[in-house]
């Protein structure tokens, strides 16, 4: 249930979030990624933080309620690594699951393309949801990357329908949280082997 008194998070961009990325970076890449059968995602996923060190965890909780002064606390913060290679092309606009408070993304990549981060957008709801949820869905359930090709028009027809208002670049060690009712959408995503494809920490909190 969305609560009506909860506040509204700005987009909001941090950079230098940790103190420490690269020990972030190189613990992401020494974990196991699964696609996992909730499958609303392209590309793949670890396990929950909480689950992969509760040390790193509290770490998370902590630099996250420094930057949002609204919040005296977060109940739970849902937070996996994130790979998603080149032959997912980029992202459809979508927004995230309004029961949660806060949702963000942290680039984990060194010397990144810029244009590989993330656009938030204006629009309207109503842009024949069913039918782009159905092809969305079919997209990022696909294993085969040339079936996946054949979505690409389907997702730059999608984004005619929305405004861009933020671009947020693919910076080492940026952090940008919004509203889960933002319209948004990962850029260009790249790379082709674990350790230069497109890696994120995304999380969603909750007070």
């Amino acid at each position: 249930m969305v609560r009506a008194d909860r506040p509204h998070i700005p987009t909001t961009i941090i950079d230098n979030f940790f103190e420490t990325p690269s020990l972030w970076r190189d613990f992401a890449l020494a974990q196991e990624y699964y696609k996992g059968e909730r499958g609303t995602w392209p590309g793949t996923r670890t396990a929950m933080l909480s689950e992969l060190s509760s040390e790193l965890y509290e770490i998370l909780e902590i630099r996250l309620l420094e930057q949002l002064p609204m919040f005296t606390g977060l109940s739970k913060v849902e937070s996996t690594f994130q790979l998603i290679d080149e032959t997912w092309g980029k992202g459809w606009v979508h927004d995230d699951n309004p029961e949660h408070d806060v949702a963000g993304i942290i680039y984990l990549n060194k010397d990144a393309p810029l244009n590989t981060g993330t656009t938030m957008y204006e629009g309207a709801a109503d842009i024949n949801g069913e039918h782009y949820s159905k092809l969305f869905q079919e997209d990022v359930l696909s294993t085969d990357p040339e079936v996946r090709k054949g979505y690409a028009k389907y997702r730059d027809e999608q984004r005619a329908f929305f405004k861009p208002a933020i671009n947020v670049d693919c910076v080492w060690n940026r952090c940008v949280m919004f509203d889960p009712r933002t319209w948004h959408s990962a850029d260009n995503f790249f790379g082709t082997t674990k350790d230069d494809t497109r890696l994120t920490l995304v999380f969603f909190g909750n007070t």
